[in-house]
């Protein structure tokens, strides 16, 4: 019976021992539950609230970035706009410079070496009354030659359309004179040999009507020459005449044509007539005087220039 006890004891205490077991693993289990829900509606709630945030990134910041760049400036690495005030502090901006305007006025510079006939022509008549008691005076001296001048002329020329130059030409001929007079008696005065000089200066004005590059006539030119001629005459009887140097004026046109070769220098070729001419006509109570000289040359030269042509 005692042993009984001590085994109905034993399994009473093995009892209680697995009955506290097992309501120390039921505790456990609810604990965790317990903590589990407490964490699960945080879970839920945050699973609940998901779906509302997440369209958020996908419908509004996406088309927030693709406005960015028109309302908020871009970084400075990603940026592809350039900041002026950066610019101008570490470089100036560059400053424009107007076009240099050509001058409307050019130098014009020429030479040139002409071949020239010249036919001139002096008569003198003197005619008194009778009450002078002097004789009447007649006196004649004819020329013909030809040779070759040279020129040179200096000035400016304005939008390559008219030009002012100042010239200088000196020319030398060869020829045949005749000299007859009332007062010199002379059986062996016609066909002289005579060599002429002459020394011309004065002023040109140069026109180019046609102006326009495109034209063929461009660069083509009239030439109006004026000024003072002084004629030198080599021969046996000029000094008995009183004819060895003799003074005009002279007038002189020409036409021709420039050639570029460069954007300043020509070459050209121009034809020319000139008159010199010097003559006295008065008439009084008791004396008429009729005075003319008069020459006439045709001149055809090559012509070298330097002036500003056009593009």
């Amino acid at each position: 019976m005692h042993k009984k006890q001590h085994l109905f004891a034993a399994l009473v205490a093995f009892a209680l021992v697995n009955t506290g077991l097992c309501f120390a693993q039921e505790e456990s289990p609810e604990a965790a539950s317990y903590e589990s829900t407490e964490e699960t509606p945080t879970e839920e709630a945050t699973s609940e609230e998901a779906p509302v945030q997440a369209p958020q990134p996908i419908y509004y910041i996406v088309p927030a970035q693709t406005q960015a760049p028109q309302n908020d400036p871009a970084p400075a690495a990603q940026s592809h706009y350039t900041n002026i005030s950066e610019t101008t502090a570490s470089q100036p901006l560059p400053v424009a410079t107007p076009a240099a305007r050509e001058s409307r006025v050019s130098l014009f510079f020429e030479a040139d070496l002409s071949y020239y006939l010249t036919s001139q022509s002096y008569e003198e008549e003197s005619e008194y009354d009778l009450n002078t008691h002097r004789d009447d005076v007649y006196a004649y001296q004819y020329y013909d030659g030809q040779g070759f001048a040279v020129g040179l002329s200096l000035g400016a020329v304005i939008k390559d359309f008219v030009g002012l130059r100042g010239f200088l030409n000196i020319g030398m001929q060869s020829g045949e004179s005749s000299y007859e007079s009332k007062d010199v008696r002379c059986d062996s005065c016609s066909n002289i040999n005579t060599d002429w000089t002459d020394y011309r200066f004065g002023a040109v004005a140069t026109l180019f009507p046609f102006n326009s590059t495109r034209n063929a006539l461009y660069n083509s030119y009239l030439d109006i020459m004026f000024g003072a001629a002084i004629h030198e005459r080599d021969d046996n009887v000029a000094e008995d005449y009183d004819r060895e140097v003799t003074a005009t004026g002279f007038l002189k046109f020409e036409i021709g044509k420039l050639f570029p070769i460069s954007k300043s220098w020509n070459i050209g070729f121009g034809v020319a007539y000139s008159l010199d001419y010097s003559f006295t006509y008065s008439v009084s109570s008791t004396e008429e005087i009729d005075y003319g000289d008069f020459g006439h040359s045709l001149w055809v030269g090559a012509r070298f220039a330097f002036k500003r042509n056009k593009d």
